[in-house]
């Protein structure tokens, strides 16, 4: 380089001034590197102010300095740094101190300890009182309102419209989350949203493009109502939240990153499939049409605003639920990753109750039981604090530490026993150790549901901290509580996403995908969760129910994006190249706006979220009598009058839970896959330019829907109005005297009287028992009766806990008194209804879900073969798919899926006014596909109204007719020592047995009274032991008098009185006794063995072994008359092919004599209880189908009886009216009560109660349950026969013509007139002309089978051709047009004739069908709207040849199956007549053998 000398002056850039709104625009949005602008709120008298360097580690001591600098301004009371959210908390008297010396004061620290020059950075989320990001919002929402001025300016003035290439490919920046965060990696965040939503209302506005921007503006609306609504909870509860500077106090917590990104869900991948796929659309299109500008549109396909506008409104709508729930959202983007929730991690200290119960009990020493060392621990242990020694008398019970007085080997198992943070006690009494004892930790019930929920919903449980024990008791994963976070990062390198649930301020929050804390009173605010949950688990649930559906919304999210952009693109490829980009974009906004409400009516479904009911305060079980009568404010004698309707009013002022309104049902007979295609089809209508036809589509769609749902809502309503009527009576104490309440009125205080065969209402706590059975499988599943005491039962489980009673459970035998603690929806039984699942898919809707399975494709095939039709036809593109989308959506069976639902209900609606009422219709299809019914002997097969019939003393027998003063002494002495025998009555009150009534009623009308009987005690009758013992004194003798079954008692006795002898009983004299019993049983009484015996002074009755050896004093026959009609129903159920059983606690004899009365034997098997006993599982099995009557059998034996049924295949309905008939009622496939004498347990029980108590009605019931399966089958017929033949037709016409007969809107019209009203009227009728013998003949095989099928194909044949006949003729002698009008007029019309043949001349069928012509003639015959269907008014000759045709196919369609039913009948006993003939020729007859009746003679039975 040369150089000159000279020198150049320096020439100076001038300094550009940059304007202060762009300052502080730029300011407040900041750059990539953060914001400059400083965020403050004031809640009440706390402010809460951003810091500099807070969130930095390299900065220890910022916080200290910082919150004394402040605490010396005067005015703060206190301040303290929340590293975690990266802001000072300051506590204030308001008007004391300025936010500005505030403001300068950390100004100042910042300046000392170097973060002055910092950022705030943009990776924190927005604070819920910030108000920037509603701000932001604001901008967007007026830059889409100013835009949507300009289209509506630019299409008034008809300016020009820039291109849509230009909003498509902004759309493409905003929704692709690669470019989008490209933008942000330059820009940071919110500049980013700014200059998009700025963009896009711009290009949207030029392009003249409003779908766009009203999608966009709903976008914003809702984000910027997330906000609004964080903010609202935050103010709302930050006065519960910061109590302190202690709840603030959060040091920098540097977390290692994220090993590796989160794993993509449906919508992630969907962005990345729909990019490669629009590439790979671009190279085929311009490949085919050389059209680069076409092609380069086509990329536009890969815009997944669809997908990702669902997830964001759906999050947002989430947002807005949970916070008017008490949740505030720290982090919304956590609820935009709920849809990849993998892994559930809970803080073991939220699972713990903070108690412990008996995991283990190892007996030490020989003969010692487990249960009895249990039953003492529970007695001594102290739940809350077991190292605290507990003694009572000579028992003790404390802490393992050695002894050397326990043998050796005890340590080594104390040892093996603590495995898993177990506590080890030892049960000692005196000096002898009787027991090692191991608890475990009790997991919080609501806790423990909370996992099984998560686990439902295939999430991966982990319990953080805690004991191994407890995870191993709730079957969860364990995490040692020093490595939460390191096993968090594991758990996410290995490709989970984790929700982590804690109650501390712990890292783990901040680590984990999503973090759940739960604030509590006196502890830091978990500011580093995502959520903070303010009341507790229970708002688990919203959670959780958010997570199942948030994987909903972006599936579908998904499919609607593919949906949209297959439309869009399809519909492109119609037009020209300058419209590609507009119509693809249409599509594409399109299907975000279907997909923006999906996800906001999925989000405010997390608002109907039934929470579950929080576990009782009180552990009513653990308590004595008098804490439970103070607690629920009570007393023995029960609640004065004031006080309990004063507490029914309370109770009454709880929110009732809501019934299902009209939107909801439309919402439930939507959802079913039939929707889908519908909504295919409409999207598809669209897309060929059809938006009319789109509108149709949906119009039939929602006008089916609503007219399910009607019916749906008027029959629910008759039924809820009719279970209204059922509710039972219960005896209360209201200050001291029985008063019967209605069991829904009752409250927590009052005191209930409960008896033998009675419900029981509510949970109670026992205050007095007398001999008290309950029956509790209901609640716990076993079928052993337990036996209850008043004895607290600490850290016992439900099924333990014999001092209490609970909802749903019924007395067996006994008497007691008890305090109600719980009811509603509070009690056990309550709770768990609440979290209870959807109840699984029955018979018919399995059947049907098949039948809509195969329906789909042949739908979707029908449309692709028309449309395939159209080009072979060298038809337009629009014409061939507009034709094939339609007969694919036309032909769509939509009623198919609510058929089953409806049908049930009407069903039970007509048995509701034949005296059964069914509490739920669901039973209704069980009924009908019944194979084995099961009865109860009395009162069902007989008329239930027992009487003493004869009187015998072994020998001789003596008829009780209507004159009893005419039995001789013998005689009277019998019936006197059966009335000792029986519970004191004096005619006031009833008693409980029947039998006890009948013999009373006899003793009174032979002038034989108790009257000399003084009673000391007595041994109720119960199921277990079979007798009734009654001590007592009579002048100065003591007496013990028994009567029972035959086999309990006769073993007791050891002599015998007759004609005033007593003789000892011997084998031979046994024999004899038991032959009475026998001969009469086989005569079909009832007997009872009277025994009696002397005992002395001092003799008691506690228990059976109590019982001296016993006199046979005589025996008591029962008779029970069979009902008049009891045998014509047996036949009738019988030629039907279903098989009956009666089951029966009578004797053997007794039970058989009347089952061979009603004709029920036949040959088959007598087995008695001591038989089933003796026969395992799978020799019943063998044995059971054979089996006519079950006697002697004990209520477990019953259940066991129904589960046999069950294993060899035959559904069961049982039938009973006892409290030993209950849990049998309960498992059968139908269980039926008599209502009129059935007692609340087997009521409570069953599916059906009949209230008339009459067989006839349950025949009726089973009859009804059959009828159902025939409306299904008639309402199926209709749906898919007709549609099946309007695809025959289409098609058929299409290969005839080369276009399709109907034009689109056509064929939706016949969707319309000929599917849902008529296959409702059909399946909510009761079938006509046909008698109960052919119904019973009729189920699931029998009306869903070849026979549906058949009516299937003859309804789709007699369719077609009568449709396809009067459009060829029509063709010949008219126009296209009339052609096209004749063949629907056709097609209506047979289709409505073969449904008045289906349902004949019910007024409901006439009026569905008289609804359907009427629209067909206006549609037709009115010029307007005829031209507007393509059709043409017909005359004279046009409606001869459709009716001709409609009543020729319809003639056809009866005369052919009736003929081909004859000709099949004679050819079939024609050749069965030939193979006779031959065999005979073939085969000479042998000898005549002995007839059926003489091999049989002799025979015992």
């Amino acid at each position: 380089m040369v150089d000159l000398g000279i020198t150049l002056p320096t020439i100076r850039a001038p300094q550009l001034t940059v304007p202060a709104p762009i300052r502080a625009v730029q300011g407040w949005l900041g750059d990539r590197d953060g914001r400059r602008s400083r965020r403050v709120s004031v809640v009440g008298d706390h402010v809460h102010v951003e810091v500099r360097g807070a969130l930095d580690d390299r900065h220890p001591h910022l916080g200290a300095a910082l919150g004394a600098a402040l605490q010396r301004l005067d005015g703060v009371q206190w301040a303290e740094v929340d590293a975690v959210v990266g802001r000072a908390v300051v506590l204030i008297d308001p008007g004391s101190v300025e936010i500005d010396d505030l403001i300068d004061a950390i100004e100042d620290v910042e300046e000392a300890h170097g973060t002055a020059g910092e950022r705030f950075p943009h990776h924190l989320p927005d604070h819920p009182d910030d108000l920037e990001p509603v701000q932001r919002r604001a901008v967007a929402i007026a830059a889409d309102v100013v835009g949507l001025g300009v289209v509506a300016a630019g299409q008034t003035l008809r300016l020009a419209r820039i291109p849509a290439e230009v909003p498509g490919l902004v759309s493409l920046a905003d929704s692709q989350p690669r470019i989008r965060g490209a933008l942000e990696s330059r820009l940071g965040p919110p500049a980013t949203d700014v200059l998009i939503a700025g963009a896009n209302a711009t290009a949207q506005a030029l392009g003249q493009g409003a779908v766009g921007l009203v999608v966009d503006l709903a976008h914003q609306s809702v984000r910027v109502g997330e906000q609004l609504a964080r903010r609202a909870a935050w103010r709302r509860h930050e006065a519960e939240l910061v109590v302190g500077p202690h709840s603030v106090r959060h040091p920098p917590r540097p977390l290692p990153p994220r090993p590796i990104p989160m794993p993509k869900g449906d919508i992630e991948r969907y962005s990345d499939g729909a990019a490669v796929a629009s590439l790979g659309a671009v190279g085929v299109s311009l490949g085919l049409s050389r059209d680069p500008r076409r092609a380069a549109d086509l990329a536009l396909a890969g815009v997944p605003k669809a997908a990702t506008l669902g997830r964001e409104v759906f999050a947002s709508t989430v947002t807005m639920v949970l916070s008017s729930h008490g949740v505030v959202v720290m982090d919304p983007a956590a609820l935009r990753r709920l849809d990849r929730v993998s892994m559930l991690a809970v803080d073991a200290r939220l699972l713990s109750s903070g108690r412990w119960g008996i995991d283990a009990v190892h007996p030490i020493g020989e003969g010692r039981s487990v249960s009895d060392c249990e039953l003492r621990c529970r007695r001594l242990l102290d739940v809350e604090d077991p190292t605290v020694e507990q003694r009572r008398g000579s028992w003790t019970l404390a802490p393992w530490r050695g002894d050397a007085r326990a043998p050796r080997g005890t340590d080594a198992q104390a040892r093996r026993m603590r495995h898993g943070g177990r506590k080890v006690l030892a049960l000692w009494r005196g000096d002898h150790l009787h027991a090692l004892v191991a608890l475990a930790e009790e997991p919080e019930p609501l806790a423990e549901r909370l996992v099984d929920a998560a686990t439902e919903l295939d999430l991966d449980v982990v319990l953080a901290g805690g004991s191994t024990s407890m995870a191993e008791r709730i079957g969860a994963a364990h995490w040692p509580a020093t490595r939460i976070v390191d096993d968090i990062r594991v758990a996410q390198a290995q490709g989970e996403v984790v929700m982590y649930v804690t109650a501390r301020a712990h890292a783990g929050l901040m680590a984990s995908d999503v973090g759940i804390g739960m604030a509590v009173a006196g502890r830091r605010v978990p500011t580093g969760a995502d959520l903070i949950v303010q009341h507790g688990l229970a708002q688990g649930w919203l959670v959780l129910d958010a997570i199942s559906r948030a994987r909903s919304v972006s599936r579908r999210s998904a499919l609607l994006a593919a949906a949209g952009a297959t439309a869009g693109s399809g519909w492109a490829l119609l037009g020209s190249g300058r419209s590609t980009a507009g119509r693809l974009m249409l599509g594409i906004n399109a299907s975000a706006v279907a997909s923006m409400v999906n996800g906001a009516l999925a989000g405010v479904g997390v608002a109907g979220v039934t929470l579950p009911r929080p576990e009782p305060r009180h552990r009513w079980h653990e308590m004595d009598l008098d804490a439970v009568l103070a607690a629920v404010a009570s007393d023995p004698e029960g609640l004065p009058a004031t006080e309990q309707e004063l507490r029914r009013r309370a109770e009454s002022a709880r929110p009732a839970p809501s019934r299902v309104g009209f939107v909801e049902a439309v919402r439930d007979e939507l959802i079913n896959p039939l929707t889908p295609l519908l909504a295919t089809g409409a999207a598809l209508s669209a897309a060929v330019g059809s938006l009319t036809d789109a509108g149709l589509v949906i119009g039939v769609a929602g006008i089916n829907a609503g007219v399910g749902a009607i019916q749906r809502l008027r029959t629910e309503q008759s039924l809820a109005a009719l279970e209204e009527r059922e509710v039972p009576a219960v005896r209360t104490l209201v200050a001291g005297a029985p008063t019967p309440v209605p069991a829904d009125r009752l409250v927590v205080g009052d005191v209930v009287l409960l008896g033998p065969g009675e419900a029981v209402p509510a949970d109670c706590r026992l205050l007095a028992i007398e001999s008290l059975e309950v029956d509790e499988s209901s609640l716990t599943g076993e079928s052993q009766l337990v036996d209850k005491s008043l004895e607290p039962a600490p850290g016992a489980p439900v099924a333990g806990r014999r001092c209490m009673l609970y909802e749903g459970s019924v007395v067996a035998s006994g008497n007691a008194t008890a305090v109600v603690v719980s009811v509603g929806v509070d009690t056990e039984v309550g709770r768990s209804q609440l979290a209870a699942a959807h109840p699984p898919a029955t018979g018919v809707e399995r059947r049907l879900q098949r039948l809509t399975d195969i329906t789909i494709p042949v739908t979707v095939g029908a449309g692709v073969i028309s449309t395939g039709l159209g080009f072979l036809f060298r038809r337009p593109l629009r014409e061939a798919v507009g034709s094939g989308v339609s007969l694919m959506v036309a032909a769509v069976p939509e009623g198919l899926p609510a058929v089953a639902t409806l049908a049930q209900v009407a069903a039970a609606h007509r048995l509701a006014e034949r005296n059964a009422l069914v509490r739920n219709p669901r039973a209704i299809e069980a009924l009908g596909r019944v194979q084995q019914v099961c009865f109860d002997k009395t009162g069902t097969l007989t008329e239930g109204r027992l009487r003493v019939a004869i009187v015998s003393d072994g020998l001789d027998e003596w008829r009780c007719g209507t004159d009893h003063a005419r039995l001789p002494d013998r005689g009277r002495s019998v019936l006197r020592a059966a009335r000792w025998a029986t519970p004191p009555f004096d005619g006031n009150g009833s008693l409980n047995h029947a039998t006890d009534r009948a013999v009373v009623d006899a003793a009174t009308a032979a002038g034989v009274t108790d009257s000399e009987l003084d009673r000391r005690a007595q041994l109720p009758f119960e199921s277990r032991r079979a007798l009734h013992a009654v001590l007592g004194r009579v002048g100065r003798r003591h007496v013990v008098s028994v009567k029972g079954a035959p086999e309990t008692v006769l073993p007791l006795c050891d002599t015998w009185t007759r004609d005033g002898r007593t003789t000892t009983l011997d084998v031979e004299q046994h024999r004899i006794l038991e032959e009475h019993v026998h001969a009469l049983g086989r005569r079909g009484l009832r007997v009872l063995v009277v025994a009696s015996a002397t005992v002395g002074a001092d003799a008691g009755l506690d228990d059976l072994s109590d019982l001296p050896p016993l006199t046979v004093d005589g025996f008591v026959a029962i008779a029970d008359p069979v009902r008049p009609t009891a045998a014509a129903a047996v036949e009738l159920l019988q030629g039907a092919g279903v098989h009956l059983a009666m089951i029966t606690g009578d004797h053997a004899s007794t039970a058989e004599a009347i089952a061979a009365e009603l004709g029920m034997l036949n040959g088959s098997v007598v087995l008695t209880g001591t038989d089933l006993d003796a026969l395992d599982d799978d020799a019943l099995d063998a044995v059971i189908g054979d089996t006519a009557v079950f006697a002697r059998v004990t209520p477990m034996q019953k259940v066991r009886i129904v589960s046999a049924y069950q294993r060899i295949g035959r559904p069961v309905a049982m039938t009973g009216d006892g409290a030993n008939d209950a849990a049998a009622i309960r498992l059968a496939d139908a269980g039926i009560a008599l209502g009129r004498r059935g007692t609340d347990a087997a009521r409570a029980s069953a599916d059906v109660v009949v209230t008339d108590d009459r067989i006839e009605t349950i025949v009726d019931a089973v009859v009804e349950g059959r009828a159902m399966w025939e409306s299904v089958r008639g309402a199926v017929a209709i749906l898919v026969g007709g549609n099946l033949g309007e695809i025959g037709f289409t098609l058929a016409g299409s290969a005839l013509g080369g276009q399709a007969p109907l034009n689109p809107r056509q064929l939706l019209l016949v969707n319309l007139l000929t599917d849902m009203a008529p296959a409702l009227a059909i399946a909510l009728r009761e079938p006509d002309h046909v008698t109960p013998e052919s119904l019973l003949r009729a189920g699931p095989d029998a009306s869903l089978g070849p026979v549906l099928l058949r009516d299937i194909a003859v309804r789709a044949g007699t369719t077609a051709s009568a449709a396809t006949s009067a459009w060829l003729i029509a063709r010949l002698s008219g126009t296209p047009t009339r052609a096209r009008t004749v063949g629907l007029v056709a097609l209506v019309g047979t289709q409505l004739a073969q449904t008045i043949v289906d349902g004949g001349t019910r007024p409901t069928v006439l009026a569905a069908m008289g609804v359907s012509v009427a629209a067909l003639v206006v549609v037709v015959q009115t010029p307007g709207v005829s031209t507007f269907f393509g059709c043409r008014p017909l005359g004279p000759l046009g409606w001869g040849i459709a009716l001709g045709a409609t009543a020729g196919a319809t003639a056809s369609s009866i005369a052919l199956p009736w003929a081909a039913e004859r000709i099949g009948s004679a050819v079939v006993g024609a050749a069965a007549q030939v193979r006779n003939g031959a065999a005979v020729a073939l085969h000479p007859s042998p000898a005549p053998s002995p007839t059926p009746s003489s091999t049989m003679e002799g025979t015992p039975s």
